[in-house]
Protein backbone atom coordinates (compact mmCIF):
# COMPACT_ATOMS: atom_id res chain seq x y z
CA UNK A 1 0.00 0.00 0.00
CA UNK A 2 1.11 3.41 -1.21
CA UNK A 3 1.86 5.23 1.98
CA UNK A 4 0.92 8.88 2.59
CA UNK A 5 4.86 10.33 2.54
CA UNK A 6 4.87 8.35 -0.68
CA UNK A 7 1.68 10.04 -2.32
CA UNK A 8 2.76 13.17 -0.72
CA UNK A 9 6.54 13.01 -2.54
CA UNK A 10 4.72 11.94 -5.49
CA UNK A 11 2.50 15.00 -5.71
CA UNK A 12 5.33 16.62 -4.81
CA UNK A 13 7.33 15.43 -7.86
CA UNK A 14 4.48 16.76 -10.40
CA UNK A 15 4.14 20.18 -8.83
CA UNK A 16 7.68 21.21 -7.46
CA UNK A 17 11.27 21.50 -8.21
CA UNK A 18 13.87 23.13 -6.28
CA UNK A 19 16.71 23.28 -9.00
CA UNK A 20 15.04 24.93 -12.15
CA UNK A 21 15.59 28.30 -13.22
CA UNK A 22 12.73 31.46 -12.93
CA UNK A 23 12.54 31.65 -16.61
CA UNK A 24 11.80 27.86 -17.20
CA UNK A 25 8.35 28.55 -14.49
CA UNK A 26 4.94 27.37 -16.55
CA UNK A 27 3.04 29.50 -14.76
CA UNK A 28 -0.02 31.57 -15.94
CA UNK A 29 -0.11 35.15 -15.37
CA UNK A 30 -2.50 37.06 -12.80
CA UNK A 31 -4.06 39.94 -13.16
CA UNK A 32 -3.00 42.80 -11.29
CA UNK A 33 -6.26 43.54 -9.71
CA UNK A 34 -6.54 40.03 -8.83
CA UNK A 35 -3.09 39.74 -6.66
CA UNK A 36 -4.57 42.94 -4.90
CA UNK A 37 -7.74 41.61 -3.68
CA UNK A 38 -6.41 38.06 -2.58
CA UNK A 39 -4.63 40.09 -0.04
CA UNK A 40 -5.72 43.51 0.42
CA UNK A 41 -2.73 45.20 -0.46
CA UNK A 42 -4.38 48.50 -0.42
CA UNK A 43 -6.30 48.11 2.42
CA UNK A 44 -5.40 50.87 4.80
CA UNK A 45 -7.19 49.04 7.78
CA UNK A 46 -4.39 46.40 7.43
CA UNK A 47 -1.10 47.59 5.75
CA UNK A 48 0.90 50.71 6.46
CA UNK A 49 2.16 52.30 3.21
CA UNK A 50 5.39 53.72 1.82
CA UNK A 51 5.80 55.39 -1.58
CA UNK A 52 9.68 56.26 -0.82
CA UNK A 53 12.07 54.09 0.43
CA UNK A 54 15.62 54.94 0.77
CA UNK A 55 18.53 52.15 -0.01
CA UNK A 56 19.58 52.41 4.07
CA UNK A 57 16.12 51.80 4.86
CA UNK A 58 16.62 49.24 8.44
CA UNK A 59 13.23 47.54 7.31
CA UNK A 60 14.43 47.00 3.21
CA UNK A 61 17.76 45.50 4.82
CA UNK A 62 15.90 43.05 6.55
CA UNK A 63 13.80 42.23 3.74
CA UNK A 64 16.53 41.65 2.16
CA UNK A 65 18.33 39.79 4.38
CA UNK A 66 15.40 37.46 4.96
CA UNK A 67 14.89 36.43 1.62
CA UNK A 68 18.53 36.47 0.68
CA UNK A 69 18.40 32.53 1.62
CA UNK A 70 15.69 31.65 -0.67
CA UNK A 71 17.96 33.22 -3.62
CA UNK A 72 15.14 35.52 -4.70
CA UNK A 73 15.82 37.82 -7.79
CA UNK A 74 14.58 40.28 -5.23
CA UNK A 75 17.42 40.02 -3.56
CA UNK A 76 19.76 41.37 -5.98
CA UNK A 77 17.51 43.32 -7.80
CA UNK A 78 16.76 45.23 -4.15
CA UNK A 79 20.72 45.59 -3.35
CA UNK A 80 21.37 47.00 -6.58
CA UNK A 81 20.64 50.98 -5.65
CA UNK A 82 21.71 52.42 -8.80
CA UNK A 83 19.08 50.43 -11.29
CA UNK A 84 16.72 50.35 -8.86
CA UNK A 85 13.65 52.37 -7.61
CA UNK A 86 10.98 51.22 -4.94
CA UNK A 87 7.39 52.55 -6.07
CA UNK A 88 5.57 51.33 -3.00
CA UNK A 89 5.72 49.16 0.17
CA UNK A 90 2.80 47.57 1.68
CA UNK A 91 3.93 46.24 5.23
CA UNK A 92 2.06 44.64 8.42
CA UNK A 93 3.46 42.96 10.98
CA UNK A 94 1.29 41.10 13.91
CA UNK A 95 2.32 41.13 17.65
CA UNK A 96 4.17 38.40 17.56
CA UNK A 97 6.41 39.26 14.92
CA UNK A 98 4.94 37.51 12.16
CA UNK A 99 4.69 39.87 8.98
CA UNK A 100 3.24 40.42 5.32
CA UNK A 101 5.87 42.62 3.24
CA UNK A 102 4.92 43.75 -0.50
CA UNK A 103 7.38 45.99 -2.50
CA UNK A 104 7.07 47.30 -6.08
CA UNK A 105 9.91 48.82 -7.73
CA UNK A 106 11.57 50.19 -11.19
CA UNK A 107 14.29 47.96 -12.15
CA UNK A 108 16.47 49.63 -15.25
CA UNK A 109 18.11 47.21 -17.64
CA UNK A 110 21.01 48.58 -19.45
CA UNK A 111 19.78 48.83 -23.78
CA UNK A 112 15.73 47.41 -22.39
CA UNK A 113 14.84 50.60 -20.74
CA UNK A 114 12.71 50.24 -17.31
CA UNK A 115 10.80 47.02 -15.91
CA UNK A 116 8.12 47.32 -13.66
CA UNK A 117 8.79 44.48 -10.77
CA UNK A 118 7.00 43.29 -7.16
CA UNK A 119 7.83 41.14 -4.23
CA UNK A 120 5.75 39.61 -1.66
CA UNK A 121 7.12 37.88 1.54
CA UNK A 122 5.58 36.27 4.28
CA UNK A 123 7.48 35.21 7.33
CA UNK A 124 7.59 34.93 10.99
CA UNK A 125 10.34 35.02 13.79
CA UNK A 126 11.92 32.69 16.59
CA UNK A 127 13.48 33.67 19.46
CA UNK A 128 16.57 32.01 20.07
CA UNK A 129 18.95 31.89 22.78
CA UNK A 130 21.26 35.11 21.46
CA UNK A 131 19.42 36.32 18.27
CA UNK A 132 16.04 35.88 16.49
CA UNK A 133 15.13 33.88 13.72
CA UNK A 134 13.86 34.99 10.84
CA UNK A 135 11.53 32.23 9.37
CA UNK A 136 10.90 33.02 5.48
CA UNK A 137 7.51 31.11 4.74
CA UNK A 138 6.54 31.88 1.42
CA UNK A 139 7.83 34.71 -1.48
CA UNK A 140 6.99 35.06 -4.68
CA UNK A 141 8.55 38.17 -7.09
CA UNK A 142 7.65 38.83 -10.43
CA UNK A 143 7.32 41.22 -13.49
CA UNK A 144 4.35 43.46 -14.77
CA UNK A 145 3.08 43.80 -18.22
CA UNK A 146 0.36 44.02 -20.70
CA UNK A 147 -2.35 40.74 -20.98
CA UNK A 148 -1.65 40.50 -25.09
CA UNK A 149 -5.20 40.61 -25.73
CA UNK A 150 -7.20 42.33 -23.09
CA UNK A 151 -4.22 45.19 -22.53
CA UNK A 152 -4.60 44.90 -18.72
CA UNK A 153 -1.73 45.09 -16.39
CA UNK A 154 -0.68 41.86 -15.11
CA UNK A 155 1.45 39.97 -12.66
CA UNK A 156 4.25 37.10 -14.28
CA UNK A 157 5.58 35.27 -11.17
CA UNK A 158 9.64 34.62 -12.19
CA UNK A 159 9.90 32.97 -8.53
CA UNK A 160 8.19 31.46 -5.95
CA UNK A 161 8.84 29.99 -2.76
CA UNK A 162 6.95 27.74 -0.16
CA UNK A 163 8.04 26.06 3.39
CA UNK A 164 6.72 22.85 4.05
CA UNK A 165 7.78 19.63 6.06
CA UNK A 166 8.67 16.18 4.80
CA UNK A 167 9.78 14.22 7.97
CA UNK A 168 10.25 17.20 10.31
CA UNK A 169 12.47 18.65 7.79
CA UNK A 170 11.47 22.27 6.85
CA UNK A 171 12.80 22.33 3.41
CA UNK A 172 11.41 25.22 0.13
CA UNK A 173 10.13 24.11 -3.09
CA UNK A 174 8.76 26.31 -5.76
CA UNK A 175 5.74 25.88 -8.09
CA UNK A 176 6.68 24.61 -11.68
CA UNK A 177 2.87 25.02 -13.37
CA UNK A 178 -0.72 26.30 -12.85
CA UNK A 179 -1.21 23.33 -10.04
CA UNK A 180 1.66 24.30 -7.87
CA UNK A 181 0.88 27.75 -8.70
CA UNK A 182 -2.90 27.88 -7.66
CA UNK A 183 -1.64 25.26 -4.52
CA UNK A 184 0.73 27.81 -3.82
CA UNK A 185 -1.36 30.75 -3.61
CA UNK A 186 -3.81 29.29 -1.14
CA UNK A 187 -0.79 28.12 0.84
CA UNK A 188 -0.06 31.89 1.13
CA UNK A 189 -3.53 32.98 1.82
CA UNK A 190 -3.74 30.64 4.84
CA UNK A 191 -0.30 31.90 6.03
CA UNK A 192 -2.21 35.42 5.81
CA UNK A 193 -5.29 34.54 7.62
CA UNK A 194 -2.76 33.26 10.53
CA UNK A 195 -0.61 36.23 10.84
CA UNK A 196 -3.63 38.73 10.15
CA UNK A 197 -5.37 36.65 13.18
CA UNK A 198 -2.26 36.61 15.64
CA UNK A 199 -1.73 32.81 15.43
CA UNK A 200 1.33 31.14 14.83
CA UNK A 201 1.93 30.47 10.63
CA UNK A 202 1.05 26.86 10.39
CA UNK A 203 3.37 25.09 8.00
CA UNK A 204 2.12 21.69 8.28
CA UNK A 205 -1.57 22.76 7.92
CA UNK A 206 -1.19 25.16 4.76
CA UNK A 207 0.87 22.61 2.90
CA UNK A 208 -2.62 20.81 2.67
CA UNK A 209 -3.19 22.75 0.06
CA UNK A 210 -0.15 21.05 -2.17
CA UNK A 211 -0.39 17.54 -0.76
CA UNK A 212 -3.63 16.35 0.57
CA UNK A 213 -6.03 14.86 -2.03
CA UNK A 214 -9.12 16.36 -0.29
CA UNK A 215 -7.77 19.96 -0.29
CA UNK A 216 -6.68 19.90 -3.75
CA UNK A 217 -9.97 18.84 -5.29
CA UNK A 218 -11.14 22.14 -3.58
CA UNK A 219 -8.36 24.89 -5.14
CA UNK A 220 -11.05 25.78 -8.02
CA UNK A 221 -13.57 27.00 -5.78
CA UNK A 222 -11.33 28.70 -3.39
CA UNK A 223 -9.00 30.44 -5.52
CA UNK A 224 -12.24 32.35 -6.76
CA UNK A 225 -13.79 33.25 -3.79
CA UNK A 226 -10.02 34.26 -2.75
CA UNK A 227 -9.67 36.76 -5.95
CA UNK A 228 -13.13 38.20 -5.10
CA UNK A 229 -12.25 38.78 -1.73
CA UNK A 230 -13.28 42.92 -0.64
CA UNK A 231 -12.07 43.92 2.79
CA UNK A 232 -15.48 43.16 3.87
CA UNK A 233 -15.41 39.82 2.88
CA UNK A 234 -11.63 39.44 4.51
CA UNK A 235 -13.69 41.18 7.88
CA UNK A 236 -16.40 38.38 7.82
CA UNK A 237 -13.05 35.41 7.28
CA UNK A 238 -11.63 36.25 10.38
CA UNK A 239 -14.70 37.50 12.21
CA UNK A 240 -17.43 34.98 10.98
CA UNK A 241 -20.80 35.06 12.87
Amino acid sequence: MTSLLQMATTSLARLFTTTSSPESIEIPAIRYASLISMFQLLNDRIFTFDETVSPNDEDLQNFIHIIRPLKSPACEHLSDEERVKITSRSQFMNEHGSSITFIEYTRTVIEQGDEQWATLLINSIRAGNSEIEFIPHFSMTGKYGLHPTEGATVFFPKDIRCLVQIDNQNMYFVPQNHGGFQAGVLYANDAFLQLLAGNPIDILQNQGWIFDKEKTVQISQALTALTNRTGHSLSLELNPK
